[in-house]
C-alpha cells in the first residue's frame, strides 16, 4: 500500500527553514522546481514539491527524508512505497561499486569510499555525492590532500552549509539504495555532514531520500493533448450516434 506525501499544510513553514546559498554549488543553473501537479514553479516558490536535477536526470522530493531513522530495508520500502502527487515510483538513490576491497583504506581523492569521491554523471559514482558535492557545492570535512578542515568550520565552511531549497536536510548518513559488493550483510550510504561515503551494517538506523527517474514536468500532458484527446473522444461518440 503507498504512502501519501502531502504538502499542502507545511510548504510554507518548511520553506522558510531552508538555507539557499546563491552561488554555491549548480543548484541554481541545474534544478527545476515542479509543484504537486508536476508543472514548473520557481525555485523558492512554496508550492515546490519536486526538483529535477536537469545533469543526473532524476527528480528529489523537496522534503528530504523518511519520518524516522531506518534500517536499509525500511529506509528501501519507505521510498519504494511513496505516492507523492500523481507519482508512485521513488527509490533511493544509488552508489556504484567500482569493487574497491572495502572500507579498510579510507581515501580522499578518487575512490569510492571516502572524502571527495568522483561525482561525474548520470550513473557515476554516487546520486548523494553529486547533490552534496557538486548540486549544493558543499565540502567534504577532508581536502583531496586529506587535510581535515577543522571543526570550527562544520556546518559553515564546509558539511551540509547549503541545502539550496530543499527541507529537512540533516547532517547525518543517508542510505543509498545500493548493497556492497561481495558482502550481503552492508550497503553504501554518504554523510551529509562529514561528507564521506562508506559502507554500513543494513540494519543500522538511518537517515533516507527518495528520487525518481527523468522529470515529472514530462509525464504531464500538455493542454493541446487533453485539447485533443476530448475532441476524439467527441468525434467518437458523434461516428457512432450517426451510425445508430
Amino acid at each position: 500500500m503507498k504512502t501519501l506525501l502531502t504538502f499542502a499544510l507545511t510548504a510554507l513553514a518548511l520553506a522558510a527553514q531552508a538555507t539557499a546559498i546563491p552561488g554555491q554549488g549548480t543548484w541554481q543553473g541545474t534544478l527545476q522546481a515542479r509543484n504537486l501537479q508536476g508543472q514548473a514553479v520557481a525555485l523558492d516558490s512554496a508550492q515546490a514539491a519536486f526538483f529535477y536535477d536537469s545533469v543526473l536526470d532524476v527528480t528529489w522530493l523537496r522534503q528530504a527524508g523518511a519520518p524516522s531513522l531506518q534500517s536499509w530495508a525500511q529506509a528501501r520500502d519507505w521510498a519504494g512505497g511513496l505516492q507523492v502527487g500523481g507519482w508512485d515510483d521513488w527509490r533511493l538513490p544509488t552508489t556504484l561499486d567500482t569493487g574497491f576491497p572495502g572500507c579498510s583504506l579510507v581515501t580522499y581523492n578518487g575512490g569510492d569510499c571516502g572524502y571527495n569521491v568522483p561525482t561525474g554523471g548520470p550513473g557515476e559514482y554516487s546520486e548523494l555525492a553529486h547533490l552534496f558535492q557538486v548540486t549544493l557545492g558543499n565540502l567534504p570535512g577532508y581536502t583531496t590532500a586529506g587535510q581535515f578542515r577543522g571543526w570550527e568550520g562544520q556546518g559553515t565552511s564546509w558539511g551540509l552549509a547549503n541545502t539550496a531549497g530543499f527541507t529537512g536536510l540533516q547532517p547525518g548518513n543517508y542510505w543509498s539504495g545500493s548493497g556492497v559488493t561481495g558482502n550481503a550483510n552492508y550497503a553504501w550510504s554518504y554523510h551529509f555532514g562529514l561528507g564521506m561515503q562508506s559502507l554500513n551494517e543494513k540494519g543500522v538506523p538511518m537517515q533516507a531520500l527518495a528520487l525518481r527517474d527523468g522529470d515529472v514536468l514530462s509525464a504531464v500532458p500538455e493542454p493541446s493533448t487533453w485539447a485533443m484527446a476530448g475532441a476524439g473522444v467527441l468525434l467518437l461518440g458523434w461516428l457512432r450516434r450517426r451510425r445508430a
